[in-house]
């Protein structure tokens, strides 16, 4: 099911911040909480939401849900995590040995990016194989993702490396070049 957006309103100040881009796991279902508390402790963070048109026996309600379940994005400095750590509902920092692992910041712009243009995008399946591209024009100039086709029509596979958590977007063949 395609999406619109649906955003923390101040990305691109995060732009200027000390941070680094870490990806939150959060339990089950405690996304909107998290945001909640992380947002009442003045951290800088990021939840990508989706429409989802759900449907009951008796009525169709659009839902804004999560576009990556269990994650929320904070824009912190390393040294800075465990305000973020201690928040209800987050389980951990993604990484490895108790270390976080800091995403690049255009990995994030680029979902952002998508989200904010008027594009059909969906969650996608991560890939690990598949010809990389860069955008040339058009409202994502300058993302970098994989190209795909979907129902006769080309996607561009934006990705968070780190999660394994991936978006298609539909896009324009001729807008792309391959890396």
């Amino acid at each position: 099911m395609s999406g619109k957006v649906a955003v923390m309103p101040n990305l691109s100040r995060c732009q200027k911040c000390d941070g680094t881009w870490y990806a939150a796991h959060v339990r089950s279902k405690h996304e909107n909480l998290v945001t909640k508390e992380l947002s009442a402790k003045s951290i800088t963070h990021y939840l990508p939401l989706i429409e989802k048109l759900k449907k009951w026996s008796d009525r169709r309600v659009l839902l804004k849900e999560p576009l990556f379940p269990g994650y929320i994005f904070v824009n912190i400095p390393y040294e800075k995590r465990l305000p973020v750590l201690e928040t209800r509902g987050v389980v951990q920092l993604v990484g490895s040995n108790g270390t976080p692992w800091p995403i690049p910041s255009e990995e994030i712009e680029s979902i952002h990016k998508a989200l904010l243009s008027n594009l059909k995008y969906d969650p996608y399946p991560y890939l690990n194989v598949g010809k990389e591209v860069c955008v040339m024009r058009g409202p994502l100039q300058g993302c970098q993702g994989i190209l795909v086709e979907k129902n006769k029509k080309h996607r561009l596979v934006l990705s968070i490396h780190l999660i394994g958590q991936s978006i298609g977007v539909e896009i324009n063949a001729t807008d792309i070049k391959p890396l």
